[in-house]
């Protein structure tokens, strides 16, 4: 055997050595693209061992989806003429592992000549760690474009030499044009620098950059017409990932609103000391960890104090506190800092000379990360005068309270002693009129019997009225309920209220509703609601009207309405009718008699039950009073069916 055969043995050896200890998948195929040789790298790649993919169809290795497809690819690579294709010169193609994971391959093809045990041979290169870096880049490229377009600050990027690179978006709005004639430049020598001061400073602040260190500079830029805008800058260097450089970064903030508030803050202390002046206000500071008290001027006066002689801390604050509001003062602030609330209390003060002033102090506490407090920040407030004057009206406030409970009482007891004298006279007047004790053959004086008789019952039941109400007054009016029906509730009141109606010949109808429930409710209070609410439509009724009382349930509640044909009430009355002493016009006295106690009696009645009372009215066509009660039906077996009665021809003796 020569030695050129040998060498390309060994030659062929070498090479096969080599494709055998490639990174890269090599795989070759026959003519019916069977798969006829792999290397070692093959089944690291896809996970097949060389026993079980030899013999095979490609397709084991293609996505189902471009099955159909790889035929017209082989052909058409074949009609090229091409011999090989190479990496990169396609987009990414995906096989399939053993595990049926897709893998993204870039992928090289050689023909081989016809009649060859291999047709085609592919070299397969596993790019997924590159397409994962490449996504990583784009990301981190991506979130570097989002800060730095969303950043407020005014933010210029360069390379190592000072050149511009790019500009946010902020220095676009505050310029008010296009920044790319600047790109390219040197950043001192663009065109947007107020002076030659400016552009001087910025390039000696470039030359002085370091790693890990910043520059900070003020420089004065030109905005939209000319406008000078002051630039608060800082210059650092950073290293920019997706770039694999350091570039310089200029950050800039304008501070020319700030400058002007400088400048105004120092005429608004002036202002501040002025008014704190007036309002006898003034604001301080406790910073804890030195025990130090910084006041304004104001805080000085109020105490009566001089800044030149006197340094405050909290013992010293103490002292000034009055000695039996100090263990207050103390436990307050104790408790503001351990805490998570603010400080708020009012306190005396004794000054030099011995006096007392109020002061009102409210102080915010900061703290540390730890919640440890660390200062506090807040204002005192001399309230002397209005404190005063609270104090004053106070005292004048239960002096009052004082005297109307006296009121309350004296005629409570006057209404206890008239009652015994009136009872006699009602009786004596009745019996006489009535000629109990003989027959009284002067007419006139049987009739003065009648006149004394139904005077005497109206200033009883005034009486009555005043002592009801001053007994609420004193809270001694209870809340009494128990199971009844509503019809009981007509039954015990409606012959008074009878007689009444006579005298006008009114009608009154009275309806109970069918499905009427047993009530669990106050009687006493009950009743004396509806002989109030009658009385009141009967009295401000004309003669020959209907008054209607509808007792009846509805969505839970028991409602009572008494409805008449009076006089009506306008808008304005409606919210004071049911107050002491008032009627519809205090000028009907005269005609409709009473003192206004009535309605009064009613509102108060229905509260304490727990329900409520409405009034539907307009002047003239009448009046509707409807009364409320949410928990006055008792789980009961429900009363028979009462239609509506017509009592006016009922009499005393009927009932």
């Amino acid at each position: 055997m020569s030695n050129r055969v040998i060498e390309n043995i060994h030659n062929r050896d070498i090479l096969a050595e080599i494709i055998n200890l490639s990174a890269d998948a090599v795989i070759s195929l026959d003519v019916n693209h069977h798969i006829v040789l792999v290397n070692a790298a093959f089944e690291k790649t896809f996970g097949y061992s060389e026993d079980e993919i030899l013999g095979q169809s490609l397709n084991l290795l293609l996505p189902e989806s471009v099955h159909s497809r790889h035929g017209n690819f082989i052909e058409a690579y074949d009609k090229s003429g091409e011999k090989s294709r190479y990496m990169g010169q396609r987009t990414v193609l995906y096989g399939i592992s053993k595990s049926g994971a897709e893998i993204p391959l870039d992928i090289a093809i050689q023909k081989h000549p016809e009649g060859s045990l291999c047709r085609y041979t592919a070299i397969c290169r596993d790019i997924s760690n590159r397409l994962e870096q490449q996504k990583r880049v784009r990301e981190e490229e991506a979130k570097f474009r989002t800060l730095f377009n969303m950043s407020h600050q005014f933010t210029i990027l360069m390379n190592g030499e000072g050149e511009v690179m790019e500009f946010n978006d902020t220095v676009v709005r505050l310029l008010k044009a296009a920044p790319e004639k600047n790109i390219g430049r040197k950043v001192w020598d663009c065109d947007f620098w107020a002076s030659e001061k400016d552009f001087s400073l910025v390039q000696e602040a470039v030359s002085q950059i370091k790693p890990g260190k910043s520059v900070s500079l003020t420089v004065d830029i030109l905005g939209a017409n000319n406008r000078k805008i002051i630039l608060a800058i800082i210059l650092k260097e950073i290293w920019v990932e997706y770039k694999q450089s350091r570039l310089i970064v200029l950050e800039g903030k304008d501070v020319t609103e700030i400058r002007k508030s400088n400048r105004a803050l120092v005429e608004s202390e002036a202002r501040l000391a002025r008014a704190q002046k007036t309002a006898r206000f003034g604001n301080f500071e406790w910073i804890m960890n030195s025990n130090e008290f910084i006041w304004s001027d104001e805080i000085y006066n109020i105490f009566g104090l001089s800044a030149d002689t006197f340094s405050p801390d909290y013992e010293s604050f103490m002292e000034r506190v009055h000695p039996d509001d100090r263990a207050t003062v103390d436990s307050s602030v104790i408790s503001a800092l351990k805490g998570d609330h603010s400080y708020e209390l009012s306190h005396r003060i004794l000054l030099s000379d011995k006096s007392e002033k109020m002061i009102k102090v409210r102080g915010k506490i900061f703290r540390m990360e730890d919640g440890m407090p660390i200062r506090m920040e807040g204002t005192i407030q001399d309230i002397t005068v209005s404190w005063n004057r609270e104090q004053e009206l106070l005292l004048a406030k239960r002096r009052a309270e004082e005297a109307n409970i006296a009121k309350v009482q004296f005629l409570s007891a006057v209404s206890h002693e008239l009652r015994t004298p009136l009872n006699a006279i009602i009786g004596f007047s009745s019996m006489i009129a009535e000629e109990h004790m003989g027959k009284i053959n002067i007419p006139f004086y049987r009739d003065y019997a009648v006149d004394i008789n139904t005077g005497g019952k109206q200033l009883l039941e005034l009486i009555q009225n005043i002592l009801h109400v001053t007994n609420f007054e004193l809270g001694s009016v209870k809340d009494q309920p128990r199971h009844l029906s509503a019809q009981s509730l007509l039954d015990e009141i409606m012959p008074r209220m009878i007689n009444r109606a006579a005298e006008k010949n009114i009608t009154i109808e009275t309806s109970v509703s069918s499905d009427m429930a047993e009530l669990y409710i106050d009687p006493d209070h009950t009743m004396r609601i509806l002989v109030h609410l009658i009385d009141n439509a009967i009295k401000f009724s004309e003669e020959n009207a209907i008054v209607k009382v509808d007792l009846y349930y509805k969505k839970g509640e028991f409602i009572i309405d008494v409805i008449d044909q009076g006089i009506g009430l306008e808008d304005v009355d409606k919210g004071m009718i049911f107050d002491l002493f008032v009627q519809k016009d205090m000028n009907f006295n005269r005609i409709y008699g009473g003192v206004g106690l009535g309605l009064t009696i009613v509102k108060n009645l229905v509260e304490l039950q727990g329900g409520r009372i409405q009034v539907e009215s307009n002047a003239g066509p009448g009046s509707r009073f409807s009364v409320y009660f949410s928990n006055a039906a008792a789980e009961a077996v429900l009363t028979p069916e009462i239609g509506r009665i017509d009592y006016k021809e009922i009499t005393i003796g009927h009932i």
